[in-house]
This record gives structure tokens, sequence and C-alpha cells, in this order.
């Protein structure tokens, strides 16, 4: 964890603050490149915070991770418009339902299933890796778009860190309505610009038969994967694939 060029005292307390938190180790940064700290610090990826900064920079270089909608708000902003939205309704998703997002990455689904659900709904947002949670988990909080509506949408999404298979055994039977997993694609999308450089970050690990069955125990209406559409994922686990022609992704659904 480091700081900007010239930080504040505020900024300072903060980075340390939060490297102690996440279990890291706070850098001063002075006049160092990120380049020359990934050198100081082998095998080590940098988080850069500032007064209206926060990235993570992978520890082999290339782009830095930083919050940002996404598609969400273009997606959002379809909905509102009446417009069709596989992913909802794949999940037959209504207002006030329950939704864990098991695989949250960017957030940009937990949002768009917070938009479509209004105050009344609930999605928990679920990601491994402590350094992507937190910067999600701030963003969620802080990032402003000028659309009320979304903003609000982003604030009541529930960041999670855990494992997803740890956190659904948590869970009592039926007691949300909906489990969706978007996993890292081993054969990714080219075309997907937004996602890219969060490979460099991601948990990558596969879903695993115990998290389906978990997922399965705890869902009331359905368990949903964002996947390629020939996704080894769907037959190992019985998911009936909804057709997306000439679509790059599809969704597999286990209806309960």
């Amino acid at each position: 964890m480091t700081t900007t060029y010239k930080p504040s005292a505020e900024v300072e307390a903060e980075a340390y603050a939060v490297a102690e938190r996440l279990g890291g180790r706070y850098a001063r940064r002075g006049g160092a490149s990120i380049r020359k700290l990934n050198d100081k610090y082998p095998g080590a990826s940098v988080v850069v915070i500032g007064s209206n900064t926060l990235e993570w920079h992978p520890e082999q270089g290339g782009k830095p991770f930083f919050f940002h909608p996404g598609m969400s708000l273009v997606r959002a902003k379809r909905h509102a418009r009446g417009e069709r939205d596989a992913m909802l309704e794949a999940c037959g998703f209504a207002p006030g339902d329950t939704v864990v997002d098991c695989t949250a990455g960017l957030g940009s689904d937990a949002i768009l299933f917070s938009f479509a659900g209004g105050p009344s709904s609930r999605v928990v947002a679920v990601e491994s890796e402590l350094p992507l949670h937190y910067i999600v988990f701030r963003g969620l909080r802080e990032h402003e778009t000028g659309w009320p509506a979304f903003d609000e949408a982003m604030r009541r999404v529930e960041p999670v860190r855990a494992d997803h298979a740890d956190y659904l055994r948590s869970l009592p039977d039926r007691s949300v309505d909906v489990v969706y997993f978007d996993p890292m694609f081993g054969d990714p999308v080219r075309t997907s610009s937004g996602i890219a450089p969060l490979r460099a970050f991601a948990n990558d690990a596969p879903v695993s038969g115990e998290a389906i069955e978990e997922a399965r125990r705890a869902a009331r209406r359905c368990v949903i994967m964002k996947e390629r559409g020939d996704a080894e994922a769907w037959r190992r686990f019985g998911f009936t694939v909804e057709a997306r022609p000439n679509a790059p992704v599809a969704y597999g659904v286990i209806r309960i």
C-alpha cells in the first residue's frame, strides 16, 4: 500500500490503516515510480491511495485496476427504458428479490440486480480477493454518476469478502431467491475491453461442484451461471442453457 505523490497527512494515515486492514505492507511513496516499487517488493502488487485515487497495479505490470460502473450503467439505462436484459430474464428476477452474486468482480451484475430490484431487494456481492473487494467496496460507497437512482442502487449493494462456497454454506435452506455465478472465462470474450484489466486480479478458479450444491440448497428460485455456450460446467452440473442467438455468452439455469 502506498500513496500518490506528495500526499497529505490524512492520505498517508489512510494508506497505513488500509495496509493493516488488508494484511499488506505500507510503503512511503517518496518519488518512486510504480515500477521501482515493484522492483523493491518483488512478487507484490501495489495499491495506490490518494484523495481522489484508488488503484491496484498488478505485480507483472500492465494497466491498473480501479472502480468504474462499466456496463452496469449502460444496462441500467436500457432497463429504465423498458428494454430486455438477458440476465434478469434468465433468472425471472423481480423487484423485492434477494440475490447472492458469488463472483462479484467489478460489481457490475450486482449493481444491475440492485437497480432493477429497487429498495425492497437485497443484493449481496461476494468477492474472495481482498484488494479487489476493498476497491469495489469503496467504489460502491463513494462513486457518483450524477444519476441518483443508479447511485442509490450502488449504495444498496452489500459487499462481502469471502470464499463463495464458505458464504453459501452459512446460508439457511431456501433463504435467497437467486444465486448467481459469473466466473472468469478460461476462453475469454476478447471484445470485452471493460473486463480485460480484471483478469490480472480476479480469482480464476472454476466453480466447484460443492459450491453449486450449496447454491441449490440455499436458493428458492434458481441458480444461474454466465458462461460461454460450450461451457463444460453446464453439462457437469445440470444447468439448462437459456439460448441467446449470436451472443458471445449465455446463461445456464438450474430451476428449483
